[in-house]
């Protein structure tokens, strides 16, 4: 698994707004704490909810981070994928393979999940700005 992160949880006060300073620039680092307040994040989003505890805080111990720049692709339709992202930070748009916008993905989103069944990417994502 891989989730898009930037300042997670600042709402509760206990991440910082530098992501640096918690993550290093492709997998995190975290210290309990903020493994902690990740896993409470992620328990409240989409499929995450069906999730007990425990098997909340494994996933967060796993989570890896990545950034995009407006304009860039995460995924073009017909790539190979074997990962799932949750958007933290910004909004993505999700293309067909006409290239027409079919969605919007925002913050809590998931997304690539196509790809772990199938094994190949049904629509492209892109950034439509600054995402984590």
């Amino acid at each position: 698994l891989t989730f898009l992160t930037d300042a997670i949880c600042k709402e509760q006060g206990k991440w910082s707004d530098n992501v640096e300073s918690i993550l290093d620039t492709k997998f995190c680092n975290r210290h309990a704490e903020q493994t902690h307040y990740l896993a409470q994040f992620l328990a409240q989003q989409g499929v995450f909810t069906l999730l007990n505890h425990t098997t909340v805080v494994q996933v967060a111990q796993q989570i890896g981070h990545q950034r995009y720049r407006e304009g860039e692709v995460v995924f073009h339709v017909g790539e190979a994928g074997t990962l799932f992202y949750v958007l933290f930070k910004g909004e993505m748009s999700v293309q067909n393979k006409a290239g027409d916008q079919v969605g919007v993905l925002r913050v809590g989103q998931g997304f690539g999940d196509d790809a772990i069944f199938d094994g190949i990417h049904s629509l492209t994502v892109t950034a439509l700005e600054h995402c984590c």
